[in-house]
C-alpha cells in the first residue's frame, strides 16, 4: 500500500536537493522587463518604465506612473540632451543607468527623484562623464538676432546685457562695435566686478548659465576662456548643478556668423 505522506516528503526532499538557479539582476538586463533590443526603438512609455524602476531602486517606494503628465516630463528631458549634442536614446538611457548607480550624488542634489527634477541632475551627470562621443547637432538660423541683441544693447545696462546673453557674444559684440579690446576688456571686468561687490550672486549666476546656455561658438568669438575668471570660483558657480566644464557639442548657431562679420 502506497503511503502518501511518504511520498510528500520524498518530493519534498528531491525539490529541496534541486540546485537553486539565481535570480537575474533585472538591471543588467531590461529586456526581462519586456523592453525591445534596440534602445533606440524604445518609446516614451518604455523610458518612463525604466525610470519608474529606478526611482524603486533609488527611493526603496514604489513608483506610480502618471502616463501623461510623466510623459510630457520625459519628452522636455529628452529634448535637453537633444540640445547639448545628446542624438541618441542610448545616451538617455545610460543617464538614467548613471543615477542609480550614483544613489548618494542623486539624493544629494535632487532628495525627491521625481522625474521633472531629472534635469537638475544632468549637468551633474555631464560632469562625471566622457562627453567626447557627443554627436554634432543642427542647429537653426534666428532671425534677426544681431538686430535684437543692437536693440537690448542700446536700452540695458551692460550687467542686464550679460545676463541675456553671455560672456563670449557681449564681449564679441562689443569688439566689433568699439574696436577696442582693452576698453570692452575693462567695461566686462567693471561690470561683474560690480555685481560680486553687490553680492548680486544671482546675477552673476545668470551671466555664466547664458554664457553656458549659448554656446558653442565661433573660434573668433572674444572671452571663450571665461570660465577662468576668478569670480566662479569666488561665488562657487563651479560647484552649481547647472555648470558645465566645457561648451555644448555641434556647430555653432548659424547667426553667429553675422556677428563674426563685424570683426572683419
Amino acid at each position: 500500500m502506497i503511503d502518501v505522506a511518504d511520498m510528500i516528503k520524498s518530493a519534498s526532499k528531491i525539490e529541496a536537493n534541486k540546485p537553486v538557479k539565481p535570480k537575474a539582476n533585472i538591471w543588467d538586463s531590461p529586456m526581462l522587463l519586456g523592453y525591445p533590443d534596440d534602445v533606440e526603438t524604445w518609446t516614451n512609455k518604455d523610458f518612463v518604465r525604466y525610470y519608474a524602476e529606478a526611482y524603486e531602486r533609488i527611493k526603496g517606494v514604489a513608483y506610480v506612473i502618471q502616463w501623461r503628465e510623466d510623459i510630457t516630463q520625459f519628452k522636455m528631458l529628452r529634448a535637453s540632451f537633444l540640445k547639448i549634442g545628446y542624438t541618441k536614446k542610448e545616451d538617455t538611457k545610460k543617464f538614467i543607468d548613471w543615477c542609480r548607480k550614483n544613489k548618494s550624488t542623486v539624493l544629494q542634489y535632487c532628495q525627491n527623484f521625481m522625474i521633472h527634477d531629472l534635469k537638475r541632475l544632468v549637468n551633474i551627470y555631464l560632469q562625471d562623464i566622457d562627453t567626447s562621443h557627443l554627436t554634432a547637432v543642427t542647429r537653426d538660423k534666428e532671425d534677426n538676432f544681431l538686430v535684437r541683441l543692437q536693440e537690448k544693447a542700446g536700452s540695458s545696462s551692460t550687467a542686464e546685457l550679460l545676463m541675456t546673453y553671455g560672456l563670449p557674444i557681449v564681449a564679441t559684440y562689443l569688439c566689433g562695435i568699439l574696436k577696442d579690446r582693452a576698453r570692452v576688456s575693462n567695461i566686462l571686468k567693471n561690470a561683474i566686478n560690480n555685481l560680486y561687490k553687490a553680492q548680486q550672486i544671482e546675477s552673476l549666476y545668470a551671466i555664466a548659465k547664458q554664457s553656458i546656455n549659448m554656446s558653442p561658438y565661433p573660434e573668433a568669438f572674444y572671452a571663450l576662456a571665461w570660465r577662468e575668471y576668478e569670480v566662479w570660483s569666488l561665488i562657487k558657480a563651479d560647484r552649481q548643478t547647472w555648470w558645465r566644464k566645457a561648451d555644448n557639442a555641434g556647430a555653432p548657431y548659424p547667426h553667429y556668423d553675422d556677428m563674426s562679420a563685424l570683426l572683419t
